[in-house]
């Protein structure tokens, strides 16, 4: 049914959804875009809105075992009925774009129809809809939504979405609509100038979450989670547990606590005790995640730069002191030297393996960069031979980190849950 590659455009998706009946049209809609963060955000704005007692859908990616997790309510993935069932309905939309003469749909197209069409039928008061990649010729960006959101905008997907963070944040700014209400995380100057002037351009209000909210840390963080003290417009938690780890969660839930306080200003009812429910119970797979206690196991996709920064210095905070072996895999168009770079510190150990994914046919370049980075370093293609080489050369108080890409989590996953 879809075509393979990444091709941004949307004239296929717009295509697809007109003859579904547009089902995305009347939907309330926060939309997330940002380079890194925008799982995290939405998953925060999400949790607490349910626990709030809203009905709540949520488009996200990548999964990692299975594509239901990426359209979920409330937190509970789509079951494989309706899966199946909004599937056929986007089947029959593709049959009829094909006989016209369009190009066939992206598989992350057609995933982004059948979430319109699941959301359609479930009578949702809202919906957090994270943009796959870039913004303004992402899928996603079919929808006029109450808020759009902007994480950090740093270098990824440079072939897509441009070779300057200025070309990058234009692309994110995309999502950015006539009339509405904008807030945007710690960015760059030179991105932080796009933005402006989309939002001029197109009369929207910009919001800054670090000239708002005040997020402090009160107690010792963990791989469990941090005490922080929130305090944001209409919405006033004080001390709350956050149980996401990482101190680069913090400027995450900054961003997320503008949102919710723009919602509040709305008219949204969000009491203080649902924030703190939901923030002490936030699970986001494939973050800072302890999979095992023995041996530790830690998995994190950072899958660039930036990303790979944030883990290291997130972990010194919470494992102070202990080295480690890393397990790593790098997709082809991502930068194995930053990324790696990043994680030499307290690293004794690097083992390189291969991303279940078509986009690693140069995985054994890493191993070269690797080579030039760490002490020492072992190459397995098989991901469960990898983690089996890691685990036996394990030290006592060291710990196993597993990152680099999404497209390890399901086979890293089992086999901790196997073993």
């Amino acid at each position: 049914m879809a075509g393979t590659g990444i091709r941004p455009g949307l004239e296929r998706i717009r295509g697809l959804l007109e003859r579904m009946d547009n089902p995305q049209e009347g939907l309330p809609v926060i939309h997330v875009a940002g380079t890194n963060g925008k799982g995290s955000t939405s998953c925060i704005i999400a949790s607490v809105l349910k626990a709030a007692g809203y009905k709540v859908g949520s488009f996200t990616s990548p999964h990692i075992h299975s594509y239901q997790e990426r359209i979920t309510i409330n937190g509970k993935p789509i079951s494989g009925q309706d899966f199946l069932t909004c599937l056929r309905k986007v089947e029959a939309a593709v049959g009829k774009l094909l006989v016209e003469g369009y190009e066939r749909p992206t598989e992350f197209e057609v995933l982004t129809a059948v979430a319109f069409a699941f959301f359609a039928d479930q009578q949702l008061d809202i919906a957090v809809l994270e943009a796959g990649m870039g913004g303004r010729y992402d899928s996603t960006n079919v929808v006029h939504p109450l808020l759009a959101v902007i994480t950090r905008v740093e270098f990824d997907h440079t072939q897509y979405l441009g070779n300057t963070i200025v070309e990058i944040a234009y692309n994110k700014a995309g999502i950015i609509k006539p009339g509405i209400e904008v807030v945007i995380g710690p960015l760059r100057s030179e991105a932080l100038e796009v933005i402006k002037t989309e939002c001029r351009e197109k009369s929207a209000v910009l919001y800054r979450a670090g000239d708002h909210v005040a997020v402090q840390p009160t107690g010792i963080s963990t791989l469990k989670g941090q005490t922080v003290r929130v305090s944001a417009p209409y919405v006033d938690p004080g001390e709350v547990f956050l149980s996401l780890a990482g101190d680069y969660q913090l400027e995450n839930l900054k961003t997320a606590m503008m949102v919710l306080s723009r919602l509040v200003a709305r008219g949204w009812d969000l009491p203080v005790s649902a924030v703190k429910q939901a923030l002490g119970e936030l699970t986001w797979p494939g973050r800072m995640e302890k999979l095992s206690d023995d041996p530790m196991v830690v998995v994190d996709a950072a899958h660039n730069s930036d990303g790979a920064k944030a883990l290291a210095r997130a972990l010194d905070s919470v494992l102070p002191g202990k080295s480690r072996i890393l397990v790593c895999g790098v997709l082809d168009d991502k930068d194995g030297e930053a990324i790696l770079g990043s994680l030499v510190s307290r690293t004794r150990m690097c083992v390189v393996t291969r991303p279940e994914s078509d986009r690693a046919q140069k995985w054994r370049e890493k191993t070269a960069i690797a080579y030039r980075l760490f002490p020492r370093v072992v190459e397995a293609e098989d991901i469960e031979q990898a983690l089996s080489t890691a685990v036996n050369e394990l030290q006592r108080e060291e710990y196993i980190l597993v990152t680099g890409s999404f497209y390890l989590l399901d086979r890293v996953r089992r086999y901790f849950t196997r073993n």
